[in-house]
């Protein structure tokens, strides 16, 4: 019934239908991280994705989708440093925006803004996403793979040699950490390597 509508129409349609929003919301935010990536791949020379611009994307994907304030810190200009193999680059970006999802689905309402902040590590960097909130009791990041959910399913991807995730409660905060390595998923920018403008 919806065939030959107009993408707005079906929204519309879509929001009668209360129980089906986090569905559109879930499945719309992981077709535009894929389609970051394939953008990005396109605004670079040579399709290296430097992690800083791949961050920002996502970030402000998941901020439009979920109207979540998200916050980068002056440290994710470091990620300008690295880029993203081809090859782990749809990956990273699926299990990023799911990190930062989540972080915008359980975030406690009339809370702070989403941060943002990197961190360099020895062969390395760390993503940290942090949201006011607090996890579910007996919540254990290693069953994640296994709940099939849209969280675990996410991290079933990621190379275990060369990535990880961590999910921890700080305070009044969750904390969600991504960490990748060189040479598995990461590379350093190469000199002269720059955005097509």
């Amino acid at each position: 019934p919806l065939r030959g509508e107009p993408l707005g129409d079906r929204r519309h349609h879509l929001a009668d239908k209360p129980l089906l929003k986090p569905l559109l919301e879930s499945a719309s935010s992981q077709v535009y991280a894929i389609a970051a990536v394939h953008g990005l791949q396109g605004e670079v020379s040579g399709g290296a994705i430097n992690v800083r611009m791949l961050v920002a994307r996502v970030a402000a994907s998941v901020s439009g989708i979920m109207h979540s304030p998200i916050v980068l810190s002056e440290r994710c200009t470091s990620l300008s440093a690295y880029v993203v193999r081809e090859d782990e680059s749809v990956a990273v970006a699926i299990v990023l925006n799911e990190l930062v999802m989540n972080a915008a689905k359980h975030r406690r309402q009339g809370g702070d803004a989403i941060h943002i902040d990197a961190a360099q590590l020895e062969g390395g960097v760390e993503l940290r996403i942090r949201n006011p909130g607090f996890l579910p009791p007996n919540f254990d990041v290693d069953a994640l793979p296994q709940a099939g959910n849209g969280l675990g399913l996410a991290c079933s991807i990621l190379t275990r040699r060369g990535a990880g995730i961590g999910i921890v409660e700080d305070r009044d905060h969750v904390v969600a950490t991504m960490t990748l390595f060189l040479p598995h998923v990461l590379s350093l920018q190469a000199a002269g390597m720059e955005t097509m403008t």
